[in-house]
């Protein structure tokens, strides 16, 4: 598991973390590992630019399958 700090997520600028030094070590987040391999894959970006990008790959892979699906009936 990964925790992310609002420090790591202001990437380790502490100015912008807005209450104690208590709040920068508290964990704003917990993901596994390999979801955060899976994040890292999907290049720069706030997570939800990251969720639209996969999100995006999923519905264009969708797409080309049903494409497929349908020129495979029609060749029979």
């Amino acid at each position: 598991m990964i925790l992310y700090t609002d420090e790591q997520q202001h990437n380790g600028d502490s100015s912008k973390v807005l209450n104690s030094d208590l709040k920068s070590v508290l964990p704003t987040g917990l993901i596994s590992q390999e979801t955060a391999n899976l994040f890292n894959t999907l290049g720069n970006g706030s997570i939800d630019e990251k969720l639209k990008r996969l999100l995006t790959e999923k519905r264009d892979t969708f797409d080309q399958i049903v494409k497929l699906k349908s020129e495979l009936e029609n060749d029979d």
